[in-house]
This record gives C-alpha cells, sequence and structure tokens, in this order.
C-alpha cells in the first residue's frame, strides 16, 4: 500500500502528497492535512501540499487564517502559478479583505494569460 511506501521513504514529498489526495478523496481530511504537512516539510520548495493543506483546512476546518498562513508561502515559493493567487483571493474575501482578494484575483488573471502565450 502507498501508507507502507511512505512509511519506507519518509522523506519523499511527492509520496506525502499522493496519500494525502487519496486520503481526502476517502473522507479521511484530518489524515490528509498531516500527509500534506509532511509533505510540505520534506519540500518546503513545493507549493502543491501547502495549497491542498489550505484548502482542506478552509473547507473542511473552516480555518481560513491557517489556509491564508499556507497560501502565503505558497505564492513565496510559486509567484507564477495562477491557482496559489485565485485560492488566496478566495481566502482574503472570506476573511472581508477585499482589496488583497482583488489584487490576487487580477494577479492570478495576469498570471493565466501569460501561461496562454
Amino acid at each position: 500500500s502507498l501508507e507502507n511506501v511512505v512509511r519506507l521513504a519518509p522523506d519523499n514529498a511527492h509520496d506525502h502528497y499522493v496519500l494525502g489526495n487519496i486520503l481526502s478523496k476517502s473522507d479521511r481530511k484530518a489524515e490528509a492535512i498531516a500527509c500534506y504537512t509532511k509533505a510540505a516539510e520534506a519540500d518546503p520548495s513545493w507549493w502543491r501540499p501547502l495549497a491542498a493543506r489550505a484548502t482542506l483546512n478552509a473547507r473542511v476546518n473552516d480555518d481560513w487564517h491557517s489556509a491564508l498562513d499556507d497560501l502565503n508561502k505558497a505564492a513565496e515559493v510559486a509567484p507564477d502559478e495562477p491557482s496559489v493567487f485565485r485560492n488566496r483571493a478566495a481566502a482574503y474575501d472570506h476573511l472581508g479583505r477585499f482589496e488583497e482578494a482583488r489584487a490576487d484575483k487580477n494577479r492570478a488573471d495576469e498570471l493565466q494569460v501569460l501561461a496562454a502565450q
């Protein structure tokens, strides 16, 4: 099983991330968050586990502040990733920080256009 693979390679960020995705889809959200945390610790330069953990914290735990912290880190390591800015805009919006939400939405749109060229 993938859980055994993760035990054999505890520092493999990709394996923790994939296991987190599987657990999330299996409605084992707390375990998924733990896997995303391990993935982020194993590779702090990879934005995907941060974004995945942010999504679960926001939607499952209603913890938008933690989600925003993760999305801020993701924006630092992936300044050209539109989805990070789109998700952070949603977090800002939920927290009533509308100017920052608008700026991130605009940035996401700009990055999307650049990616399409």
